[in-house]
Order: C-alpha cells, then sequence, then structure tokens
C-alpha cells in the first residue's frame, strides 16, 4: 500500500423534532405543548386532505377530456385507458357513467372496423 488506508463514505442526516415551540416577537410562548401539537396536526391534516381531493378532481377532469378526446377521434384504446383511469378515482354515480360511456365507444370503434 502506498499511504494511509482510508474511506469514502456519503451519508444522509436528518433532524429528529422532538417538539415546536411557538415564538412571539423573539420570546418563546409557553403553552401545553401537546395541545399546539394536536391543534397544528390537525391543520396540516386537513389542508393534506383538502389538496389530495382538489389534486383527484383535477386528475379526473382531465382523465376524462383526454377520454372525450380521444374517442372523438376515434381512438379507442387511449379513449379505454382514460376513461380506466377516470372510472378508478370516480365517485360512484359518475363511474357508472363512465363505464357506459366507455362501452358505447368500445362498441362505436368495434362495429367501425
Amino acid at each position: 500500500m502506498n499511504g494511509v488506508p482510508g474511506s469514502i463514505v456519503s451519508q444522509t442526516v436528518t433532524p429528529f423534532v422532538t417538539g415546536i415551540t411557538p415564538v412571539v416577537g423573539s420570546y418563546p410562548v409557553l403553552a401545553n405543548p401537546s395541545q399546539i401539537s394536536g391543534q397544528l396536526i390537525q391543520q396540516q391534516l386537513w389542508s393534506v386532505q383538502q389538496s389530495n381531493a382538489q389534486l383527484r378532481i383535477d386528475q379526473l377532469k382531465e382523465s376524462i377530456e383526454r377520454a372525450e378526446r380521444a374517442a372523438s377521434q376515434g381512438k379507442a384504446k387511449m379513449a379505454r385507458a382514460n376513461y380506466m383511469n377516470a372510472i378508478r378515482i370516480a365517485p360512484e354515480p359518475l363511474r357508472s357513467s363512465l363505464k357506459q360511456r366507455m362501452a358505447a365507444v368500445l362498441k362505436q370503434a368495434r362495429n367501425r372496423d
């Protein structure tokens, strides 16, 4: 060996949070930490739920639009794939309607072929 043995290490360090202390101005506010944590967690959970719901609605709209566009262009396979995506995330009354639309598009494509 030429020189001193060595090693190369690649690491990631993540912080470990044990609590939250709110600060007003430059002084920490003394309060019940479990109450603050519970309220903060509830607010964050509500925010995440709202953003997830909006994301699902946007995905549903986009899948339906793509399916309708593909169906109008005569691309049955693409329409089917997009209808399936929409059916997977749609609530029940809309899900049944989408299944019927998909069946009609596929039937029309078979009649054309």
